[in-house]
């Protein structure tokens, strides 16, 4: 007669086999001992984060004095982590400063690793508790440069100015994946900071993560100077940049969009009529948006007024 086994019961059987005896869990565990080793795992772990950390805030503001300083900085972290234990003469190394040395001299890129580590630097003091609201100006300055800086380099690409994706290369990833936060051990660190592991090349991203969630919450009114100052932006990405007229269009519903927020923000904060008459001079310009219908049933759901088809 032929006997089948299940997958789980061969194994076990397979196992006893081999052990001669069934399996069993009759040993003891030191809660004690245990406990008190993991104490000084994660002690040490501490102590090295906190040493990481410090070695970190030592070297960068030297890192901050210049465009040059940022590309020297880079160059260290790079060979720590990519290159470890290779001398500063190692064929591999040459290789490496031959082969980027256009990236490492273009202006572009020197300027978005400059962003990098300011950015970072506004970090360090978020990570030592420092009140978010000793740091909004700053923070907003950051992005409305990197904005500036972007479009800029936008149209320098216009011209035919040939030049490596500065962008790509220095801001296109989240901050705990650069060779700054890399090379210093800052990956952990960055997690207990809420909010402030983004890519840079999305400043929209940290403005709204950073400060107006907390503006929201902490129903703070400079909340409404931050959507003039966004909204300000995107003008200027119609001056700086040639689109087309359906780019244009796109840009337009962006900006409807971002308006519409607003407004939700305004209603947030109490102010139920100025939030209405803001809806309704949207949903009056743009009656093409792909939101009119979801916006006009939020209007009469503010006012509790019936559609006709539900009269």
């Amino acid at each position: 007669m032929r006997i089948s086994f299940s997958v789980p019961l061969l194994l076990l059987f397979l196992v006893s086999s081999v052990f001669g005896q069934k399996l069993q869990d009759d040993q003891k565990v030191d809660l004690e001992t245990i406990k008190k080793i993991l104490d000084q795992l994660e002690h040490k772990q501490l102590e090295e984060l906190s040493s990481d950390f410090e070695s970190f805030n030592r070297d960068l503001s030297g890192a901050l004095g210049s465009e040059e300083e940022a590309v020297k900085f880079y160059q260290t972290c790079v060979r720590n982590i990519d290159f470890e234990g290779k001398a500063l003469d190692s064929n591999e190394w040459s290789e490496w400063k031959t082969k980027n040395s256009e990236l490492l001299g273009d202006k572009n890129f020197k300027k978005g690793l400059l962003f990098q580590l300011r950015y970072l630097q506004l970090w360090t003091k978020a990570y030592k508790k420092t009140q978010l609201l000793q740091l909004e100006d700053s923070l907003v300055a950051l992005c409305f440069e990197i904005e500036n800086w972007k479009l800029s380099f936008e149209s320098d690409k216009k011209e035919g100015k040939k030049s490596p994706d500065a962008v790509k290369n220095s801001l296109g990833m989240a901050i705990s994946g650069s060779y700054f936060s890399k090379a210093y051990h800052l990956e952990a660190l960055l997690k207990e900071t809420k909010g402030w592991d983004l890519t840079l090349s999305n400043s929209e991203q940290i403005l709204e993560r950073l400060l107006m969630e907390e503006y929201r919450t902490s129903k703070n009114p400079r909340l409404f100077d931050l959507w003039g100052k966004r909204l300000e932006l995107f003008d200027l990405k119609m001056k700086y940049l040639s689109l087309s007229n359906e780019q244009k269009l796109s840009h337009e519903n962006e900006i409807f969009t971002f308006q519409w927020k607003q407004a939700q923000d305004l209603k947030l904060f109490g102010l139920q009529n100025k939030a209405v008459n803001l809806m309704m001079s949207i949903v009056s310009k743009a009656p093409d948006h792909p939101q009119f219908e979801n916006w006009t049933k939020e209007i009469r759901g503010i006012l509790g007024i019936k559609s006709p088809a539900e009269k």
